[in-house]
């Protein structure tokens, strides 16, 4: 190394060691060794790294938690007991008898018998669906009781009308229901 046109730069002594380690050293370019420690490449790595080991924690202790959980749940615990005296006769109910009366259904041919029988009275029926409410209505109230009178006075009430026009509307929907009711 005298023959060379540079001077050896001196590390501690090593420069006279003649030891190829400092030679190779020495001659090495800076590009050669990284510089930084914690490369963008290196720091990814480890996030997916970290990522992965992470995820397969989770779901190995989900895995543990699910399946302790369905053995605790398909665990069946029987108990048996013995008793002394065996349990008294069931004795059977007595027969019950139920007694209902049906009122009579009502159908569309009800009500096109009801809107038939208004037009023949001559009436001119503009809105059927209040007609036929009307006489469902007052229908309903004969079955539960209440007087003629009574229900064709609250017909007379709610359509307004006068009575007269009330006692056609109750017997035309009379005849097209079926019901019947007693006078008071």
């Amino acid at each position: 190394m005298s023959g060379d046109s540079m001077e050896p730069t001196e590390l501690a002594g090593a420069a006279e060691a003649d030891t190829e380690s400092v030679a190779a050293w020495s001659l090495a370019e800076p590009d050669d060794y990284p510089t930084q420690r914690l490369t963008p490449r290196r720091i990814t790595t480890i996030g997916v790294i970290g990522s992965v080991v992470l995820v397969s924690a989770a779901g190995w202790l989900l895995h543990n938690k699910l399946s302790e959980a369905s053995s605790t749940a398909s665990t069946v615990v029987t108990v048996v007991q013995q008793s002394a005296a065996p349990p008294p006769p069931v004795m059977p109910a007595p027969p019950v008898t139920v007694t209902q009366t049906i009122a009579p259904q009502l159908s569309a041919n009800s009500d096109a018998r009801f809107l038939d029988l208004m037009r023949e009275a001559g009436w001119n029926v503009t809105d059927p669906s209040i007609a036929i409410r009307t006489a469902r209505s007052f229908c309903d109230q004969i079955r539960q009781g209440v007087s003629l009178e009574t229900a064709t006075r609250q017909i007379a009430a709610k359509a307004p009308t006068d009575i007269e026009n009330a006692r056609v509307v109750a017997s035309n929907a009379m005849l097209a229901y079926g019901c019947r009711g007693q006078s008071s």
